[in-house]
């Protein structure tokens, strides 16, 4: 299949304002976007939705959806705001590939389509010659469905305090249980 990159089909956020130019570029990081693998996702709702997360716009300077269509979603030879790890902003292009949770239960999955493997390995290689470097790859893909297997980390937390109450409660004579006024639940 032949590639090619495209412009988002309206304007973007991160295309209103002026942004900072990223000084040398020697990663690429690729990473789900953290939606469900629906094809109408592109780069224009990820513009929204990245805006409504506290980001300035598309935190992603390229957007793959499930049918493997590249979108540049933010300046590539600008900084994104999307990593916590300060010198990722320094040096890495951010990869955003549509995906990563299960329309269904909404736990993080692998969702990449064949047309989004082959998506990514041609945007990395035409990175790569554009540049004329090699870059050095963080592939956040490979670890998403084992990263966290619960639907949310809030719903993480009160599976984790359901089980401690439950080995507390456990322990406790049903005298002790009853005369706690504050008996905490789940």
């Amino acid at each position: 299949m032949s590639q090619t990159i495209r412009r988002a089909v309206s304007t973007l956020r991160t295309e209103m304002f002026t942004t900072v130019e990223r000084a040398k570029t020697n990663k690429a990081v690729v990473a789900y976007t953290g939606h469900t693998a629906d094809p109408r996702i592109d780069a224009q709702f990820i513009d929204g939705s990245d805006c409504s997360k506290g980001y300035f716009g598309c935190s992603h300077h390229y957007i793959i959806n499930t049918a493997g269509m590249i979108e540049v979603g933010r300046d590539p030879k600008t900084r994104s705001s999307r990593t916590r790890m300060r010198r990722m902003h320094h040096e890495a292009i951010f990869i955003g590939v549509v995906g990563g949770l299960a329309t269904d239960t909404g736990y993080r999955i692998t969702t990449v389509t064949p047309e989004q493997n082959e998506a990514v390995e041609w945007l990395l290689q035409e990175l790569a010659n554009t540049l004329g470097t090699s870059l050095e790859i963080t592939d956040h893909i490979e670890t998403w469905a084992s990263s966290r297997s619960i639907l949310k980390s809030s719903d993480a937390i009160k599976a984790r305090n359901t089980e401690f109450l439950s080995i507390l409660y456990a322990e406790m004579t049903d005298e002790e249980i009853n005369a706690s006024i504050d008996r905490v639940t789940a």
